[in-house]
């Protein structure tokens, strides 16, 4: 990739470290947003007006999908960087389990988004 032509190898792992610490910043940013969202679920649910809840799902589903878009890009990032540095290639079993774990971590966290809205729903009902 044309980003990394003229980089040793040691300035392509400092890049892909920082960028990890890119990506667990930006989980602890998700985990923090889902908790929040589920803790005003379970406290005031019952008590906000539909438009509220319409209003703060939306705003937290912006934001949410945004973070999670993000660390799918920052994950592609850091594994062009990976082949780059002759980590791994595309391709092989080290790729293909770099790959089959961006997919588990997109499927848990959009299904605990789901999860989430679908508690705020129910909490509502509760009344």
């Amino acid at each position: 990739m044309e980003y990394f032509d003229g980089m040793s190898n040691y300035e392509i792992t400092e890049l892909i470290i920082g960028y990890v610490n890119v990506e667990i910043g930006l989980m602890a940013l998700i985990m923090t947003a889902l908790f929040s969202y589920l803790a005003a679920a379970f406290f005031v649910g019952t008590k906000l007006t539909t438009f509220q809840v319409r209003s703060i799902s939306t705003i937290y589903s912006g934001f949410y999908l945004i973070l999670v878009a993000t660390i799918v890009g920052v994950w592609e990032f850091t594994s062009a960087a990976r082949e780059a540095s002759g980590y791994y290639k595309l391709g092989t079993a080290r790729g293909i389990a770099d790959a089959a774990w961006l997919i588990l971590l997109v499927f848990l966290f959009l299904s605990a988004w789901l999860v989430s809205l679908y508690f705020m729903l129910h909490s509502r009902k509760q009344e």
